[in-house]
C-alpha cells in the first residue's frame, strides 16, 4: 500500500516543489519583480536590458530573429517556416535545405518550456506534426552531442562586470534495463518517468527489453517539462567558461542578459570553445534553471529568483542612464496579455496530437 502510495502521480508532484503548479512557483517571483520595478519606479524596468532582442525577450519573442545574433557557425542548421506555408512543396524544401536527412527538430518560432517542440523521424511524421503547430515553425537539424548545458551570464553596460550567474546540466529521461523487465516495469519504478507515462505512450515501446546495463533514453528534448532532470552546475564555472559565453554574448548588439541553451561533445571541449551548437537563446524571461535541481529547496529557490530580478533592475537602471528607454508599461502588458492567449492555444493544440 505504502509502495503504491509512493509511485502515485499526486504524491510525486506534491513531495517534490519541482513539479508543484507554475501558478505557486511564479507567484513569488511576480512579487520580486514588482518590489524591483517600485525601487526603479518603472514596472516595465527590464524591457530597457536588451533593447536588441524584441522586449528584451520578456515573452512573445521570435526564436529566427534571436538566431540572427548569434555566430552563424554555433548555430545548428535551421529553416524557417511561416504559418502561410506549411503545404507539401515548401515542408520538401525545407529538409531539402536541411540535407533530407531526418531525424530533425520542429519547434514554434515563439514558444517556451518545450511547447509542441519534437523530435521527428521521418517525412510522413514531419507532414502530421507540422500542421498541428501553431503559427510560425521552425525546422532544425538533430544535434546529438551527448551533454546538454544551459548558462545564464550578463554584462554591466557601465561597469563592464561580467559574469555567469547559473549553469544547468541536464540529464535527460530514460531508464536502465537488466535484460528482464520491459520499458513499461522500469518507467514504473522511476517516479520522474511515470509523471511522463501518457506522453511517452505514444512513441515508446513498452514492451520493449532492454539488455542488461542498456541505457534507454525515452525522452531526447531537454526540458524540464519533458521529464529531464536539471542538475545545479555553478562547480563548472571558472575563467574558461566565463571567456567562452560572455565573449559572445558581448557582441551580441543590444543584449546584456541573457541564457545559453547548448549541446557539447563535453565540458572540456566546451571550455575549449570547440565542439558545441547553441540550440537557443533566451532574454530576460530565463529563468536560473539549476534551481529546478531536486537537491533544492523552495527557499533556496527564491533567494536565487530574488538575486536575478535585483541583477535585472540594476542593469535597467544602468541602460536607462545610457539614454536607453523601457518600453511603455501599457504597451509590455497587452504583450504579456497577447502571449498568453497564444500559449493557451497552443497548449490545447498540443494535447490533441
Amino acid at each position: 500500500m505504502l509502495n503504491k502510495l509512493r509511485y502515485h502521480p499526486a504524491f510525486i508532484r506534491l513531495k517534490s516543489w519541482e513539479y508543484w503548479p507554475l501558478q505557486i512557483t511564479v507567484l513569488p517571483t511576480a512579487f520580486f519583480w514588482f518590489i524591483q520595478g517600485v525601487r526603479a519606479w518603472d514596472l516595465a524596468y527590464f524591457t530597457a536590458i536588451n533593447p536588441g532582442i524584441h522586449m528584451s525577450g520578456l515573452y512573445g519573442t521570435s526564436k529566427e530573429e534571436i538566431n540572427r545574433l548569434l555566430p552563424s557557425h554555433l548555430l545548428p542548421k535551421s529553416v524557417y517556416i511561416d504559418d502561410l506555408n506549411k503545404d507539401q512543396a515548401h515542408i520538401e524544401n525545407a529538409m531539402r535545405e536541411l540535407g533530407n536527412s531526418f531525424p530533425v527538430i520542429l519547434k514554434p518560432d515563439v514558444g517556451e518550456r518545450g511547447l509542441n517542440v519534437c523530435k521527428i523521424e521521418n517525412i510522413h511524421e514531419l507532414y502530421s506534426a507540422i500542421r498541428t503547430v501553431n503559427g510560425d515553425v521552425i525546422l532544425q537539424e538533430y544535434i546529438d552531442y551527448p551533454v546538454e548545458l544551459s548558462v545564464l551570464c550578463y554584462i554591466h553596460p557601465t561597469t563592464g562586470k561580467r559574469d555567469i550567474t547559473s549553469v544547468c546540466v541536464k540529464e535527460f529521461l530514460s531508464v536502465t534495463g537488466n535484460g528482464e523487465l520491459t520499458i513499461d516495469q522500469l518507467v514504473e519504478s522511476n517516479p520522474r518517468a511515470i509523471l511522463q507515462r501518457k506522453r511517452l505512450l505514444s512513441h515508446i515501446d513498452f514492451q520493449y527489453i532492454p539488455g542488461e546495463g542498456e541505457v534507454y533514453v525515452l525522452e531526447h528534448i531537454g526540458n524540464h517539462s519533458r521529464g529531464t532532470k536539471f542538475l545545479n552546475g555553478s562547480h563548472l564555472i571558472d575563467q574558461k567558461l566565463k571567456n567562452v559565453f560572455l565573449d559572445i554574448l558581448d557582441n551580441m548588439e543590444g543584449v546584456q542578459f541573457g541564457r545559453f541553451d547548448l549541446r557539447t561533445t563535453s565540458i572540456e571541449d566546451l571550455k575549449e570553445g570547440r565542439n558545441f551548437v547553441i540550440i537557443e537563446f533566451n532574454g530576460v524571461n530565463s529563468e536560473p534553471i539549476h534551481v529546478y535541481d531536486p537537491s533544492y529547496s523552495v527557499w533556496r529557490t527564491y533567494y536565487d529568483f530574488w538575486k536575478q530580478w535585483s541583477l535585472l533592475r540594476r542593469i535597467a537602471q544602468a541602460q536607462m542612464k545610457r539614454g536607453i528607454e523601457s518600453q511603455p508599461q501599457g504597451a509590455t502588458f497587452r504583450c504579456l496579455l497577447e502571449y498568453f492567449s497564444y500559449i493557451k492555444e497552443s497548449n490545447l493544440t498540443e494535447e490533441k496530437r
